[in-house]
């Protein structure tokens, strides 16, 4: 942030979509009147291959997170 560069990421999530699984870090997306991610939009994963991929975060079938050490469900289904 010194430099003028947005801050590192350091939420880990992953997304379930029926037979799909994505784990990555959230490097784009909206943040809510809180400052956490909007997981009612879309937002950008960088995954562990390096590729990143745009996601509809509210139509996965369940989202964890994984951030400052503390790993909690944001919703699961099933």
């Amino acid at each position: 942030a010194t430099h003028g560069c947005s801050a590192m990421p350091d939420m880990f999530v992953e997304l379930r979509f029926q037979d799909k699984c994505y784990r990555g870090l959230i490097i784009n997306g909206t943040l809510d009147s809180t400052g956490l991610w909007d997981m009612e939009q879309s937002v950008e994963l960088l995954l562990p291959t390096g590729r990143t991929v745009e996601l509809l975060a509210d139509q996965a079938d369940s989202v964890t997170f994984l951030t400052g050490g503390e790993h909690y469900d944001l919703k699961r289904f099933g």
